[in-house]
């Protein structure tokens, strides 16, 4: 067990040793998640999605998924969802896919695709799908900003000029760039937008009402801060750096869309992303304010409630109840928990 930042986190750390930190390595997956149930488990690389069940801990199917979103579990836990054949867009170049861009639906149970829509010839520079695959958001190229339900494939909501078009451009990744950030609350009711141009707009969307929720109270900080949906009433808001404690962000928690303030837990500074168990955030880039810590692979799954955080030497990590997943090795997915360590390892790819 370590102790980082001034004692702020007590960490429990993924080695293979106890205590300590294994050797900096590049994941081969882009994410882990549990199902909303916590049943099962989804990883998901660049060209595949194989959905695990957790007890016992093996792989029930595989789904091959090239150039696709990053897929979720649907809230009822029954399905997985994704948006397939979609262009990569990078700094360098666009990828274009040889068939339509459509939306996935495969059944658990089933283990087989139950359904499919095409989605509208459009290249995102960041697009999101919601959990239960019903609305498709898409920044496009030329900075407008486009709400599309899949069903019908028809336009619900559109902005033009919420970011400029030089600024679709970014991160090496399937459709996500900095020009935007996209947050689907975990039941699909809500969807945030913030333009990463300071001086852009910012949208709040009422899935379900289709229109536009009102930011008031608390909820103004959405405008100026990086936040995630933790729950599907709860949005966490991630504070500047703080001036008495370097390295550690002044946080907010917020009842959506009330905008009652719930909680301001003090956290380390860095990259916020949501985690399955609504008692954690997802930390990106984990001690990059430590010296001699930093990594652009590592993560960590912060406790709001305790600052306990478990860290990992790869970027895919989940965590629900006492139970978290992670990489384990380079195509091995690790099933811990919380402090006892490796309770079982399944890998995704057949052994030499």
């Amino acid at each position: 067990m370590l102790r980082f930042v001034a004692s702020l986190l007590l960490v429990f750390s993924i080695g293979s040793g106890a205590g300590q930190d294994s050797p900096t390595r590049a994941g081969s997956l882009r994410q882990l998640r549990f199902s909303p149930d916590g049943r099962y488990i989804l990883a998901q690389s660049d060209s595949e999605l194989a959905v695990l069940t957790v007890e016992p801990f093996t792989i029930l199917f595989r789904i091959p998924a090239q150039f696709a979103t990053d897929a979720e579990f649907t809230p009822d836990s029954g399905s997985v969802v994704f948006a397939s054949s979609v262009a990569r867009v990078d700094s360098r170049k666009i990828a274009l896919p040889k068939s339509a861009a459509q939306v996935e639906q495969w059944s658990i149970a089933g283990r087989a695709r139950v359904q499919s829509a095409k989605l509208p010839p459009l290249t995102c520079g960041t697009g999101r799908l919601s959990p239960d695959g019903g609305l498709f958001a898409c920044l496009d190229l030329n900075g407008t900003l486009h709400f599309f339900d899949v069903a019908s494939g028809q336009a619900i909501f559109e902005k033009k000029k919420f970011a400029p078009p030089s600024q679709v451009y970014g991160r090496l990744t399937p459709i996500d760039s900095e020009s935007a950030s996209m947050e689907f609350s975990p039941d699909s009711n809500f969807l945030f937008v913030r333009s990463d141009d300071p001086e852009g707009p910012d949208i709040a969307w009422n899935v379900r009402e289709k229109n536009l929720v009102n930011l008031t109270g608390p909820l103004k900080l959405l405008k100026h801060h990086p936040s995630v949906f933790i729950a599907p009433d709860k949005i966490f808001v991630s504070g500047g750096e703080s001036a008495l404690k370097p390295g550690v962000a002044n946080c907010k928690v917020i009842a959506f869309p009330s905008g009652q303030l719930l909680s301001e837990p003090k956290l380390p500074f860095g990259i916020f992303a949501r985690a399955t168990d609504p008692g954690f955030v997802i930390l990106r880039h984990f001690g990059s304010a430590i010296p001699g810590r930093s990594s652009p692979n590592r993560s960590a799954a912060v406790e709001l409630s305790t600052q306990q955080a478990i860290v990992s030497e790869t970027p895919a990590l989940d965590v629900f109840g006492r139970l978290y997943a992670a990489e384990k090795e380079k195509g091995e997915v690790g099933l811990y928990e919380i402090g006892k360590g490796l309770k079982a390892r399944c890998a995704l790819r057949a052994q030499p």
